[in-house]
């Protein structure tokens, strides 16, 4: 019986293993047999993603005080 319980359980943990692997790949839109835990993100250069991260605020920015003088000039208006 402790056998039988033994082949289960390594059953079932293999299985939830090659489940994940699967599972994730497909989640990401990879083939079945590639790296699940290889992304895109190790692979980019840190620099490259901080210059992206700072251009990305920098414009929000940008964004943001046009609409808060744009915002301004309607309330000082109305006034």
């Amino acid at each position: 019986m402790k056998s039988l319980f033994k082949a289960v359980l390594v059953t079932g943990l293999i299985g939830v293993g090659v489940g994940f692997w699967f599972g994730v790949n497909v989640g990401k839109g990879n083939d079945f047999y590639t790296n699940p835990f290889a992304g895109a993100a190790a692979c980019t250069p840190t620099g490259e993603a901080a210059e992206d991260l700072l251009g990305k605020g920098a414009d929000m920015l940008h964004e943001s005080k046009e609409a808060l003088k744009e915002k301004t000039k309607q309330a000082l208006d109305k006034l």
